[in-house]
């Protein structure tokens, strides 16, 4: 599935994570692109991650649900031209990237941050 190529590539290239590692990630149906992660889910992390409280997880899905809809919005919109089409989905797209890297804290999910969005998309 192309939206956890950034995931699997941490996976197979760490022998640490060899044995697994959890996070949760949003994708759409066709499973394209990622809407939202809920980033780092180590136990040492348990102060500030995502999946250790209920109402920060909430708001991520939520977050990531609302990124989804504004996409599938777009691109059944037939109100604007190719021009205002594109540049509204590169912002979109840019929010999206920045929320994965925001929640892409801890080491397990530096290498994320790393890959290229002109490769993701």
């Amino acid at each position: 599935m192309p939206a956890l190529r950034p995931w699997e590539n941490v996976f197979e290239r760490k022998f640490k994570r060899a044995r697994g590692f959890t996070t949760s990630v949003v994708v759409g149906p066709a499973g394209r692109a990622p809407w939202g992660t809920s980033g780092c889910g180590h136990r040492e992390e348990m102060d500030t991650a995502i999946a250790y409280h209920a109402d920060k997880y909430l708001k991520f899905l939520q977050q990531s649900l609302d990124r989804f809809q504004r996409g599938q919005a777009l691109a059944t919109d037939g109100s604007l031209d190719a021009a205002q089409k594109t540049e509204k989905v590169r912002t979109l797209m840019a929010e999206t990237w920045n929320a994965l890297i925001e929640a892409a804290r801890c080491k397990a999910h530096r290498r994320v941050r790393r890959y290229s969005l002109r490769d993701r998309w």
